[in-house]
């Protein structure tokens, strides 16, 4: 993916070649042909410049494993170290269980397949992809095929009434765009109130093409980062909904738009983007706030459920370009801007995703084991497969966040993706930091010359500074960031002061690997975890000479936990990852508390590939591939006003196939949406696609009054019979029953089950009930390869 969408999965490797790497400057398209760019990467694949092209560190002076002529003797001696120092770091987990409790307490949205096989293999077949066959998909190749992402449906709500205005703002078509984003003007109309917006974006394609990623900047602010469905030979439509009404105030006044989607047209690559952009005015006259009066009186000049009063760019804009940068090549290093006085709350919101070589970060080894089977012609991506978006402020650590890991339609594989896509491809998600901590260094009356903010994204093993770890490595390029500064003020406040009292933050991390000589095998386990905390002394003087002392605390956590286990010399993968994000702000006098929120994002994954009957010879080639994938995403909000709880959860299997006799492949996917609101208000649906075809598509909502009518309470669409090949999971009831069948041996589930709880300190019962039985039986499968009796 990324502004070439040149992802690593396998897929599109075999149908479109391997991918050309995205370049880090946006201004300069490539201009070669087809054949001059494949001959090109032919020669960059083998080269020196190529390893840096691909993120591939020069491990040339590095440990490489051991010598196939060496004697057995030393062979034992090496296998034997090898193996006491898996079972020493593992006694030592044992012993503090601490580092390891996090692991099953979150989630994260998935990885990808990593088994980039060479050019030589993949040049031998036709390059192009038409998508489905009519025969397996049934779905005739002249129809309009919709992609929809499953999400959350209330956009824009009920309450918002109807639109005071609406218009197109963008129709425009996408061909060789790179390097040309397009620009329009936005003039807000005249004599019409409004405090919501509301943004629909429309999207059409066919032919063949990549997964682009596009951006959609306003006064060269970016407010939605998307990407855009793969049309596999077909043709597509999708939409996308977003509300964008914090940034209310950039549509006050006429406004620069500018929408980035690079792509390219080659011979094969035949796709463009039609895209059509609306905008849609709401004057809602916001909500009615039931709070305590007393306290309510004191924490409204805190409020942030408005839009903001100014946005700041973090980045400085560009005429006709987009404002990102990539990192780490390049550095957000920026001079803070000062706030006025009646600023009362701040929020620093950061767009990043990784691409090309940093796409699938998660499903990355450690460096030392990145060309382990380079021979085998399957080269694995380095710097370890844990990532952390930092912030500094005057060079000290005050936020951090793990990213999403985002799956585009190009990942994996895009049979998986051909109706329903991944979580969160259609919008991806912001990391929004509370920094009113900050406030005493930026308010206009105080503050201090240097105000320096730094955003990075670190690999959390390098921060930790422990002994045994491996040598600093960093990441790998083209981190896409940009970010914003939020400020929210508040009339009634006529003078501020405050302090910073304390900023802290803390970091740990623990590396276990193994690969011993000749295995053909990678092991690898990997926790980091990340903490911050920033606590502010802050005093208002409101009109009416009433004083509010407060105290915020601002707390942050990222952490990952990481299992990859490789065998048959990376020709087969098994991943297990979770990462978990959480933030927590408090705003408190003496007496009360004022503002309160949690937040947690949790995001597990499994996933397992393997490749089967390899042959290439002369004139045959045929290469199967079988991935299975389970990925959660759930979203814990909790306030004293209100409790939320979303969870996405997905689970797909895809055979494919590469062959010189046409390229194929199935795709299985189930997607499940469920929202839940103060425990009595609740949303799921389910869709099943398998092969292209929606065969099942399930939606209900729940609420507590009674004035719903009963045909809105369930809805059913698309009802089909299961594909004989779709298989239908057991409840989680029936799971924690021990009614599940299939399991070819309880013991070692026990087993595993039994290793966990005692490296990780706790049950991991509860983090396991959010994937199926087959996913389960997945986890303990690849717990069982590593783990020590």
């Amino acid at each position: 993916m990324g502004d070439l969408a040149r992802e690593y999965s396998v897929w599109n490797m075999i149908v479109h070649g391997r991918a050309r790497v995205p370049m880090a400057d946006h201004d300069a398209p490539p201009t070669i042909s087809d054949k001059e760019n494949h001959s090109y990467y032919d020669e960059k694949i083998n080269s020196k410049e190529g390893d840096a092209m691909l993120g591939h560190p020069d491990l040339e002076n590095q440990e490489r494993g051991g010598s196939l002529n060496g004697s057995t003797k030393r062979r034992d001696r090496i296998l034997s170290v090898f193996f006491g120092l898996i079972i020493g770091t593992m006694v030592y987990l044992v012993q503090y269980p601490s580092t390891l409790s996090m692991f099953f307490t979150s989630p994260s949205p998935y990885g990808c397949v990593h088994l980039p096989k060479t050019v030589s293999v993949a040049s031998l077949v036709d390059e192009t992809w038409k998508g489905f066959s009519d025969e397996v998909s049934g779905v005739a190749s002249n129809e309009s095929i919709e992609v929809i992402e499953v999400g959350y449906p209330f956009v824009p709500p009920k309450w918002y009434g109807s639109p005071v205005y609406e218009s197109l703002l963008l129709n425009h078509t996408f061909g060789n765009s790179w390097g040309n984003p397009a620009e329009t003007k936005f003039v807000p109309p005249s004599n019409v109130s409004f405090d919501k917006v509301v943004l629909t974006l429309r999207t059409t394609s066919s032919g063949v093409q990549y997964d682009r990623l596009a951006n959609l900047f306003v006064n060269g602010v970016e407010i939605w980062r998307t990407s855009t469905a793969e049309p596999g030979g077909r043709s597509i439509v999708s939409l996308a909904t977003k509300d964008v009404s914090v940034y209310t105030e950039l549509f006050r006044n006429p406004a620069s738009i500018l929408f980035d989607l690079p792509n390219i047209l080659t011979g094969r690559l035949t796709g463009s983007f039609h895209v059509q952009l609306s905008i849609q005015l709401y004057d809602s006259h916001g909500e009615a706030d039931e709070s305590d009066p007393e306290i309510q009186s004191k924490a409204s000049i805190f409020s942030t459920h408005k839009p903001a009063s100014r946005v700041h760019a973090i980045l400085p804009s560009r005429p006709h370009k987009p404002s990102v940068v990539y990192l780490p090549s390049d550095k957000i290093r920026v001079q803070l801007p000062t706030v006025p006085q009646n600023t009362t709350r701040l929020r620093l919101s950061i767009l990043t995703s990784g691409n090309a070589a940093e796409e699938f970060w998660y499903a990355n080894v450690l460096d030392k084991y990145a060309h382990r089977f380079d021979e085998q012609g399957n080269t694995l991506q380095g710097h370890g497969p844990t990532r952390f978006v930092n912030v500094n402020f005057n060079g000290e650590k005050i936020a951090t966040q793990t990213p999403d890991p985002i799956v585009f339609t190009g990942g994996i594989s895009p049979a998986l993706w051909s109706r329903v896509v991944a979580t969160r491809a259609f919008d991806l998600p912001t990391i929004d930091l509370d920094v009113t901590g900050l406030l005493p260094l930026l308010w206009e009356h105080q503050a201090v010359t240097d105000r320096i903010l730094e955003i990075e994204i670190s690999n959390g093993i390098d921060e930790s500074n422990r002994p045994f770890l491996p040598e600093h490595s960093q990441i790998g390029e083209n981190w896409i960031t940009s970010a914003n500064l939020l400020s929210w003020e508040n009339s009634e406040v006529v003078e501020s002061s405050g302090d910073i009292v304390n900023i802290d933050d803390k970091a740990r991390a623990t590396v276990v690997s193994l690969a011993p000589p000749f295995s053909g095998t990678i092991q690898q386990v990997i926790t980091s975890i990340l903490n911050t905390e920033v606590t502010s002394n802050l005093t208002f003087v409101l009109e009416n000479d009433q004083e509010i002392k407060t105290t915020v605390t601002a707390l942050t956590k990222g952490e990952i936990a990481n299992v990859q286990h490789y065998s048959h010399f990376g020709s087969v993968q098994s991943v297990v990852h979770v990462g978990h994000s959480s933030k927590n702000v408090t705003i408190a006098t003496e007496n009360d508390e004022l503002y309160k929120l949690d937040t947690s994002y949790s995001y597990p994954l499994v996933l397992n590939s393997a490749e089967k009957n390899h042959s290439v010879v002369p004139g045959d080639v045929n290469i199967e591939y079988d991935v299975k994938l389970e990925l959660v995403r759930v979203v814990d909000v909790t306030s004293p006003r209100m409790h939320l709880e979303v969870s996405s959860a997905q689970n797909g299997s895809s055979k494919y196939f590469l062959s010189n006799q046409g390229n194929h492949g199935t795709g299985s996917l189930t997607t499940k949406y469920k929202m839940k609101i103060d425990g009595d208000r609740k949303y799921k649906r389910k869709v099943d696609v398998v092969n292209g075809t929606v065969v099942a598509d399930e939606e209900k909502y729940e609420k507590p009054s009674s004035d719903i009518p009963k045909d809105q309470k369930k809805k059913k669409h698309n009802r089909k019979e299961p594909h004989k090949e779709h298989k239908q999971h057991k409840s989680r009831k029936e799971f924690k029953k021990g009614k599940h069948q299939g399991h070819k041996s309880h013991k070692k589930v026990h087993d595993s089950r039994a290793f966990l709880n005692r490296v990780a300190g706790h049950s991991v019962e509860h983090q396991l009930s959010l994937f199926s039985d087959s996913a389960r039986e997945r986890v303990f499968s690849i717990f069982d390869k590593i783990k020590v009796n």
